[in-house]
């Protein structure tokens, strides 16, 4: 079991060639490619979204883990305490997830290609629909702002949404407001 404050931000509409160019030519390790399927659960009332807290089981590659997030409110970028367990059987943890009365709300897929790099992650994501964007997963908001530099990515825009916010903000669900989470570099 793994248990960490994940502090990341999306940076938009990349160009997933370019910016893993610039992370090998960086000295970046690739540490993963392949699909990455999650479904998330909640109870039919929304309790844990009105908490801010998610669970989802997610099949990354060919193994499963059961993730617990709870948002932590922040400025600049998405901070969350993050619970992670590799599970053997994900259809015994889906079983026990609804005995305690949560269901599927919501699923999706995406191809990632992971790169990390001092201690801190790179994720290419992949969605249907949605253009490319580049998660950076860091221990603090100094150290992502110095990657996105890094990059070369200051100006494109940045968000600090979840994945569910992501769809949002690409019209594939009914809106809400998250655009207060978006921000030009």
């Amino acid at each position: 079991m793994t248990t960490i404050i994940e502090k990341e931000l999306k940076i938009l509409e990349i160009d997933p060639i370019q910016v893993q160019e610039s992370l090998l030519a960086l000295g970046a390790t690739k540490n993963f490619e392949g699909n990455v399927h999650d479904i998330y659960y909640d109870t039919p009332e929304s309790a844990l979204s009105a908490q801010s807290k998610r669970i989802r089981i997610r099949r990354k590659g060919s193994y499963h883990l059961i993730t617990m997030k709870e948002r932590i409110p922040s400025t600049g970028i998405k901070s969350a305490h993050e619970t992670e367990i590799i599970v053997e059987n994900p259809e015994q943890v889906d079983q026990l997830l609804q005995s305690y009365g949560l269901q599927p709300s919501r699923e999706k897929t995406k191809h990632r290609i992971s790169y990390s790099l001092d201690g801190v992650t790179f994720d290419i994501d992949m969605y249907e629909n949605i253009p490319p964007i580049l998660e950076i997963e860091a221990g603090d908001k100094k150290t992502i702002n110095l990657w996105v530099r890094k990059l070369g990515l200051q100006k494109k825009t940045s968000a600090t949404f979840g994945a569910h916010g992501l769809f949002k903000h690409y019209n594939l669900l009914p809106t809400s407001l998250v655009d207060s989470q978006v921000q030009k570099h």
